[in-house]
């Protein structure tokens, strides 16, 4: 049960990582505006996650981002009911809209796990996020995470998370990122 309950803690932290952290073109040439820049510098996150559809806890995370030229380094720093936990992203946006990377989560007994591949897709008003990884605090379980990310009109970035183990949705993330003076 409390390996359940961490997964669903993690599953909200890391849906708000995945917001936070996109991208380095590795080609030359300028990179179309991306919705990455957003997470340059100081943001922060609220949202709930709700596991097995039943059980629904709230959640908040700090950010800290250094966004240039398409190339986003990020760490995400997660406050739940089950504790703390560090993510630590390095995303590429490249010019052709596709979105390639690395997360790194800290699990339950405090490692940093090794990278894990990302990719996704990015235009003006949306970015999606896909990876098989770890809940932020949680054991060495490996999920699918899917995150969908679109600017708002008010500022801010919202995210709606899946999460799944052998195609099975086993929980789901509703997150706001903002900056701080908002």
């Amino acid at each position: 049960m409390i390996g359940w309950r961490k997964m669903v803690l993690g599953a909200g932290v890391l849906a708000g990582s995945l917001a936070t952290g996109l991208a380095v073109a590795r080609d030359a040439g300028t990179i179309p505006p991306t919705p990455l820049s957003f997470f340059d510098g100081t943001s922060r996150s609220h949202g709930t996650i709700t596991t097995l559809f039943v059980s629904t806890q709230a959640f908040t995370a700090r950010f800290e981002g250094v966004y240039a030229r398409g190339e986003l380094t990020l760490d995400e720093r997660f406050t739940f009911a089950g504790g703390e936990a560090l993510q630590r992203w390095e995303l590429f946006a490249h010019r052709d809209g596709s979105i390639s990377g690395t997360v790194r989560t800290q699990i339950g007994d405090g490692t940093l796990t090794a990278p894990r591949r990302v990719t996704g897709e990015y235009a003006p008003a949306r970015l999606t996020l896909d990876y098989d990884g770890y809940a932020p605090n949680g054991s060495d379980t490996l999920f699918r995470f899917h995150h969908v990310m679109q600017p708002q009109d008010d500022g801010t970035v919202t995210n709606a998370v899946t999460v799944s183990k052998y195609y099975l949705p086993l929980a789901s993330s509703n997150v706001t990122f903002y900056k701080p003076d908002r």
